[in-house]
């Protein structure tokens, strides 16, 4: 074959090649998909994506590109190997995510493996002539070849996506506010407290109520954290309030699931009040509350346990509804029963 050409190959396979013998070999987690990652399937328009995943093909001296169904693009059925009508090439966006070939034999798969369609159980493989896909359910690899397949149960690798992540850490994060209301919510009582004169005379009395409140602030985002040991920010917070829009020093600070950070907020009121001789007056902490929906851009930084760092760019939507002020509320005085008469 000629070196200069290139050749595509189809892994993925939404439909069952020829059946084997042999059960499914277990795998020790769920299947694996590519939600949360940067792997997806481009349409092929002429010319070669960047990122485009592919190998290099010892054998042939070409190179293998991974790809869906097409007249330009050969997959596996049966023991024939087949051309369709288009395809789309399977690319890492950003060469993000860490690829790695593992070992296989008689079908078996990592957890991790990379699948060749949404269902079923055939994963992309390679071996030492080219790009093909391991079946579990026929315990081995299948490779096309002129208008063939082949079947190997040994010697094969199968592609893998590294989970191995330490931290993922966004900063320099570019909030994007232009358009965007802060929505007032309903009030909120966030603290009670009462007052009694029990005198025969009417009583100036201040009371000072505080409380504090647990404020979330929420990062989603359109590509999906994965499971790294930890995720950290370092940003300004958007500080909603009925006049807009305004941000806290940037700040360093870790994230839960959910790219969830808490933190609480301590509000204080004070009221001054004339209160009735014999009476009790009931007095509240309310809060006034503004939410808001702000997109962000922001890139990623991801650092694997081994030392290699990765860098993308993410969007998402940032999200939070907090209190914004608090203001003292008195409800009307009541008299008081089974006091001493003045």
């Amino acid at each position: 074959m000629n070196s200069s050409v290139v050749l595509l190959v189809l892994v993925l396979l939404a439909m069952a090649s020829a059946q084997g013998s042999g059960r499914p070999l277990p795998r020790t987690k769920s299947d694996f998909d590519f939600e949360g990652t940067k792997l997806g399937w481009q349409q092929w328009t002429g010319s070669l994506p960047n990122g485009a995943v592919s190998i290099k093909n010892g054998y042939t001296k070409s190179l293998d590109y991974i790809c869906n169904q097409s007249q330009f693009c050969v997959y596996t059925f049966g023991a024939e190997a087949r051309r369709a009508a288009d395809f789309s090439l399977l690319v890492n966006k950003d060469e993000f995510e860490i690829l790695e070939w593992k070992q296989g034999h008689d079908g078996s798969v990592a957890w991790n493996a990379l699948k060749t369609c949404e269902n079923g159980d055939k994963y992309v493989g390679k071996n030492a002539y080219g790009l093909g896909k391991v079946s579990v359910s026929d315990r081995a690899f299948y490779l096309p070849w002129g208008a063939y397949e082949y079947k190997y149960p040994k010697d094969y690798m199968f592609l893998t996506i590294n989970e191995d992540i330490q931290e993922d850490h966004l900063e320099n994060v570019t909030y994007h506010t232009e358009g965007i209301n802060v929505v007032e919510h309903p009030p909120k009582i966030m603290k009670n407290d009462s007052v009694k004169n029990q005198d025969c005379l009417a009583a100036t009395v201040t009371v000072v109520i505080t409380t504090s409140d647990n404020v979330e602030h929420r990062w989603h985002d359109t590509y999906g954290f994965s499971v790294a040991s930890s995720t950290t920010f370092k940003t300004g917070i958007p500080q909603l309030a009925e006049a807009g829009i305004r941000f806290s020093v940037e700040t360093d600070f870790a994230v839960t699931t959910g790219n969830t950070y808490s933190e609480t907020t301590e509000h204080t009121v004070s009221l001054s009040m004339k209160v009735p001789p014999n009476s009790k007056c009931r007095v509240h902490m309310v809060g006034k509350k503004h939410g808001a929906d702000i997109p962000y851009t922001a890139p990623l930084k991801r650092t694997y346990a081994n030392g290699e760092t990765k860098w993308t760019t993410i969007t998402g939507i940032y999200r939070s509804v907090q209190i914004s002020s608090v203001d003292g509320l008195l409800d009307r005085c009541e008299r008081l029963s089974n006091v001493k008469p003045c």
